[in-house]
């Protein structure tokens, strides 16, 4: 699994910058993050298919980092219990290389996997 080596905030741009390991820049616009909000309240408890949520672009109000596996992101809507783990971000990179906005993401018992359409 590739871990981040920087996560930042780019406020001009709405996006969420995340440097990889292996030097890759992942570029998250965030009304492309809070659209896959991975919240139960969005998701439900227990989903085996993520769908996107269409959104206003609520505000991000903080990303916090969960162990060595994945971040969380606070929205100005109140959205702030979903965690993105770190496997899940670099498989939804929307960059051409990746392709990550065609993914669908699944979800199996015990730990999220993404999958291409």
């Amino acid at each position: 699994m590739l871990n981040p080596t920087a996560i930042h905030y780019d406020s001009a741009e709405s996006a969420v910058n995340v440097t990889w390991e292996d030097g890759h820049v992942s570029k998250y616009f965030t009304m492309y993050l809070r659209g896959w909000c991975a919240c139960a309240a969005c998701q439900g408890h227990f989903a085996t298919e993520y769908r996107y949520i269409k959104n206003d672009g609520p505000a991000l109000e903080d990303a916090v980092p969960i162990g060595a596996y994945g971040v969380n992101f606070h929205w100005s809507d109140g959205h702030d219990s979903g965690i993105f783990t770190f496997r899940e971000l670099r498989a939804m990179c929307p960059c051409d290389e990746c392709k990550g906005h065609a993914v669908a993401r699944q979800v199996s018992r015990g730990s999220r996997s993404t999958h291409k359409d």
